[in-house]
């Protein structure tokens, strides 16, 4: 399992209109997607997005390319600025860390 995360600023007076965005949930599926887990981190300016699957680089760029989500991506980037993908360096889990101790 891998993830990624992609950080973004929020635009000035903004930040209602994305957490009502985000309250509906993904305009996809995010099993049939390819993911695992999903999670996003809302603070004043700036919010965070973070993917966990067996390829969630993959998995986003070929959401990114499907047409279907064109006007969804297009309305988010009139809240949104700057995004930029964050690449997992250090990840520590309990489970994981007591599997190996074994």
């Amino acid at each position: 399992m891998s993830r990624i995360a992609f950080v973004a600023e929020i635009r000035p007076g903004r930040k209602a209109d994305l957490e009502r965005l985000l309250a509906v949930g993904p305009p996809f599926d995010l099993e049939s997607a390819g993911f695992e887990h999903h999670r996003v981190y809302v603070g004043d300016k700036e919010a965070v997005f973070v993917f966990e699957g067996i390829n969630p680089l993959k998995a986003v760029q070929a959401l990114a390319t499907q047409r279907a989500l064109t006007k969804q991506i297009a309305r988010t980037m009139g809240i949104l600025s700057a995004p930029r993908f964050l690449g997992e360096v250090y990840a520590w889990d309990r489970r994981e860390a007591a599997t190996a101790a074994s």
